[in-house]
């Protein structure tokens, strides 16, 4: 399958063609079944997760520019706190509101796979 293939079968990127502006346009389900993925699949700490984070959210999904991922990742590094819980965190918010902040907040840290 192609990378052009991959993308198309997502939804729609979130940006306007006119304005960076995110808008809220995913499920609860969507963003869980991401992150759940994401939670077994992915080995490594906080700095490594935001790799995987770039890839799925920004290169393969669309969800997020690269400018406005940077954004996040400088601002939770600043913050005090895991920056990976804090990204996704803001990820779900930007994709599925209040409940997708909930579901990559509980969700994505639980199935870590053990090495």
């Amino acid at each position: 399958m192609t990378s052009e293939g991959v993308v198309a079968q997502h939804a729609e990127p979130v940006f306007d063609a006119d304005s960076t502006a995110l808008r809220a346009r995913g499920s609860f389900w969507e963003v869980l079944s991401v992150a759940f993925r994401l939670g077994i699949t992915s080995f490594g700490g906080p700095i490594a997760h935001l790799g995987y984070f770039r890839d799925e959210y920004v290169l393969r999904r669309r969800w997020l520019d690269e400018t406005t991922f940077a954004d996040l990742i400088g601002l939770f590094q600043f913050l005090p706190g895991p920056t990976s819980s804090q990204l996704g965190i803001s990820i779900g918010i930007l994709r599925a509101g209040k409940v997708g902040a909930w579901r990559h907040g509980w969700v994505s840290p639980c199935p870590q796979p053990s090495p």
